[in-house]
């Protein structure tokens, strides 16, 4: 659709076109602008339609509407959470599974510029029974061997991966943006102990003016998170964990341009910052009836299933 413009001088341009002997005459141009008042209405009243009820700009009521129609509840969330959750449901209706849809979500749903999807591929273990190799003190298989008798000794594990260019098994994905929690009374005024760089000391009963503000974490709801990307990953692909790390200061080995290498004891401004693995607390039902829970785990797969509440 071409690029539509408001004219906001409906009142002007028509003034403007009145014949010369009736111009700048104040009864003829107020009368002839209240004619045109409510064309000006009207194309104001077709503007708010055109440019107030599309996803980026919608609000309240509006923004409600459209997330009915994709299929995403607000749940509480203000709106631009909620617009959020909209353009991710939009993601997944449309999604093909692809690693690219997944980053993509990912990506939108936290404000990442950097996504980093990693596969886990399927291995297969041969041999890995009673007669496989352990180092003294496993409690599964035989140690060392003699040159002399080889009967002795347990046989080195082989691992096999399958094709690389078969369906992923499981993913790890990262953002570079801390989904996990954000800081408030974090600035120039929250406390801090004696000799702290930025932050103000304790205060004083007596006078409210004095000390500094106790800084907070407010951790966000992971659970969530999770369990959009389980629909946006095609089935039978497990996801493991999420994670964030911090963009420019993360650490990396040797050779990773966009990473700082390791710290020093004596120096703590030398290195980067590890990686966070951030794994859901999704809560375990039987039935598994509501998409916010899972059902039985997997005595062999420590990824399957959801966790039991405590009292």
């Amino acid at each position: 659709m071409a690029n539509v413009i408001e004219n906001l001088v409906h009142g002007d341009e028509a003034v403007a076109r009145l014949a010369h002997q009736f111009k700048e005459h104040p009864l003829i141009e107020g009368m002839l602008r209240s004619f045109v008042q409510p064309i000006q209405d009207l194309e104001k009243t077709l503007f708010d339609l055109l440019q107030d009820r599309g996803i980026m700009t919608a609000v309240g009521a509006q923004l409600d509407g459209l997330g009915s129609i994709v299929g995403e509840s607000r749940r509480g969330r203000n709106d631009e959470e909620y617009r959020i959750g909209i353009l991710a449901r939009v993601a997944i209706n449309t999604s093909q599974g692809t690693p690219e849809n997944a980053i993509a979500v990912f990506g939108l749903i936290t404000g990442a510029s950097r996504v980093h999807y990693f596969r886990h591929y399927t291995a297969l273990v041969d041999p890995a029974g009673p007669d496989s190799f352990a180092f003294a003190g496993g409690i599964d298989g035989l140690g060392f061997g003699d040159l002399l008798d080889i009967s002795v000794g347990g046989v080195f594990v082989d691992i096999y991966f399958q094709d690389i260019n078969a369906m992923d098994s499981s993913v790890t994905i990262f953002s570079d943006v801390n989904f996990e929690y954000t800081t408030e009374n974090a600035g120039a005024d929250a406390f801090a102990f004696d000799g702290g760089i930025d932050g103000l000391g304790f205060g004083d009963v007596f006078d409210l003016t004095l000390g500094g503000i106790f800084a907070g974490l407010v951790f966000r709801d992971v659970n969530d998170l999770y369990l959009t990307m389980y629909k946006v990953l095609p089935g039978g692909v497990r996801l493991d964990f999420l994670g964030w790390f911090d963009d420019g200061i993360a650490f990396g080995f040797e050779g990773d341009l966009a990473s700082l290498g390791f710290g020093d004891v004596l120096d703590v401004t030398v290195g980067g910052n590890f990686a966070k693995v951030v794994p859901h607390t999704i809560p375990f039902s039987f039935l598994n009836e509501s998409e916010r829970t899972l059902g039985m785990g997997d005595l062999e797969d420590r990824f399957v299933g959801g966790l039991f509440g405590t009292l």
